[in-house]
């Protein structure tokens, strides 16, 4: 397989990515969303900009709720491996 000089320079950002921000935390927040099939209903709390499960309270939102994080292009190992690793910080 031949690579042309982009395609290296990629391949060597994407590793060095990789390496710098493995083991990172990522911060979420928690906020209340509404039903929008039902108004009345009361509001659950969800991670935002991550997908999550709804808590009663936000008191009661708990890692647990957070889904598996999702990709929208093929990772290589790296990054497989280091989205199985990902940890969760709530951000203050």
């Amino acid at each position: 397989m031949r690579l042309c000089i982009i395609e290296i320079f990629m391949l060597s950002l994407y590793s060095c990515f990789i390496k710098k921000y493995k083991d990172m935390a990522v911060n979420y927040v928690v906020v209340p969303k509404g039903n929008p099939a039902d108004p009345n209903a009361p509001k659950k709390f969800y991670a935002q900009a991550i997908s999550s499960g709804g808590a009663e309270t936000e008191d009661k939102f708990h890692l647990s709720l957070i889904k598996n994080p999702k990709v929208a292009f093929r990772p290589g190992v790296d990054l497989k491996e280091m989205l199985a690793t990902l940890k969760y910080e709530k951000a203050k």
